[in-house]
């Protein structure tokens, strides 16, 4: 059995075409990031907790945190540690997450930090390399919201998010939890990113 690969990360479009190429792999696919690394990177974002709302009447609303609010329209899970007392009666259930109406399974995964933030991560397989993992191992959907160029692809996004630039994407997937009263806080999170070849401005 082969796979083809596809780069499914994105660089700013003002800092030239990024190193993407595809690979064949046998027996499965992998998540690579193609960069030069070249040292750390000290970098201020925000961090914003929004709700994921239970599907039945009556459900609990589960919280996760994200700096890159713009990858939830390709969220395809809510994970949680296996351990953690706090989810244990919801894995295996449905939440729908707003603004798109995605329904999206609760899982329990090791790879989850359950002292960290609320305990519960949004899932983007397609844009992160520890999601991939956990969406390879829970036979996750990958779906591709960011296009090479930095921009929404509309194949894939919302049509009010089509074509966006992806920082402009976060301003609007922030305010549409906002309106709906479903922004629970922003707050200010150092995060340690690296510098690369193709793309100085991080993430």
């Amino acid at each position: 059995m082969t796979s083809t690969l596809l780069f499914l990360a994105a660089a700013p479009a003002d800092v030239g075409p990024p190193v993407w190429t595809n690979f064949v792999l046998l027996g499965g696919m992998a998540l690579i990031f193609w960069f030069l690394i070249l040292g750390p990177q000290r970098k201020r974002m925000k961090e914003h907790q929004a709700k994921v709302a239970g599907l039945k009447k009556g459900d609990r609303v589960v919280t996760v945190a994200t700096t890159r609010p713009e990858t939830m329209l390709g969220d395809t899970a809510v994970a949680v540690h296996p351990d953690d007392d706090r989810y244990r009666e919801v894995v295996g259930q449905r939440l729908r997450l707003p603004v798109i109406g995605r329904e999206l399974p609760v899982i329990a995964d090791a790879f989850v930090d359950a002292r960290f933030g609320t305990g519960a991560v949004k899932v983007t397989p397609a844009h992160d390399p520890n999601d991939f993992a956990c969406g390879q191992r829970h036979d996750l959907e990958l779906i591709q919201v960011i296009g090479l160029d930095a921009t929404m692809i509309p194949e894939t996004c919302p049509e009010d998010f089509a074509g966006l630039d992806r920082y402009e994407a976060r301003k609007l997937v922030v305010q549409k939890f906002d309106e709906l009263g479903l922004l629970d806080k922003i707050d200010d999170n150092r995060v340690y990113l690296k510098d690369t070849a193709r793309i100085p401005a991080g993430v």
